[in-house]
């Protein structure tokens, strides 16, 4: 089935960039155009991230009680930073920001596969305890100053849509994916559980045979 005869009036498309959520809105409003129609109702489209800081902005200007900060891009990479910068393992470092931004992708790796802080897999090499130090640091500053991250958002929003406090769509549209993270499909299956059909266009629903083991240098 064409994605576009997927949509109706409460539907919400999500992409996994903005590329594609620009590229299919454009091929909407070409065909609304070929169809000589004189007016039509726009896409409820965008990146799956995207939706996600939007779902936690219309939850927090509903709430009454003390919202947590959602750290933008910036500030997490500012904080990071600020970790590496003043952790005893920087005396040894050459390129700090460097090492910083590294740092921060493996813990959102981690996040989106849900893996623990704790998973034994981190203390195998001296690097990696180096690592989950610096990780803890980041996680233990957050909950100190009340602060939130994007890859935590999705753990969030689902405590939040099984309370029912998150409106969502009728309909979510998955397009383009080629994989979805343990932690997003968790959150898409609470949307189920909440009401909302999930539809997977072109998009793999769960990734099979994926193995996690530790490789010692």
């Amino acid at each position: 089935m064409d994605l576009f005869n997927l949509i109706d009036s409460d539907s919400t498309i999500l992409t996994p960039n903005r590329r594609l959520a620009a590229t299919l809105a454009n091929q909407f409003n070409h065909l609304n155009y070929t169809h000589e129609n004189t007016c039509w109702q726009s896409l409820d489209i965008l990146p799956l991230p995207n939706w996600l800081q939007r779902l936690w902005l219309e939850y927090s200007s509903s709430e009454i009680s003390s919202i947590p900060l959602l750290l933008t891009d910036n500030q997490k990479n500012i904080l990071w930073d600020v970790i590496l910068r003043h952790s005893p393992a920087s005396q040894l470092l050459l390129q700090v920001r460097e090492t910083a931004s590294l740092a921060e992708s493996a813990h959102d790796l981690l996040k989106l596969w849900k893996i623990p802080l704790s998973d034994p897999a981190l203390v195998t090499t001296e690097d990696s305890q180096v690592f989950q130090e610096w990780a803890k640091q980041f996680q233990k500053t957050c909950q100190k100053n009340n602060w939130i991250y994007n890859t935590e958002l999705p753990d969030i929003l689902t405590e939040k849509i099984e309370l029912g406090k998150i409106h969502l769509p009728k309909k979510i549209i998955m397009a383009g994916f080629t994989e979805i993270s343990p932690q997003h499909t968790f959150l898409l299956e609470t949307c189920e559980k909440a009401g909302a059909r999930v539809i997977y266009y072109n998009a793999k629903r769960h990734i099979e045979s994926i193995k996690k083991i530790s490789l010692l240098d």
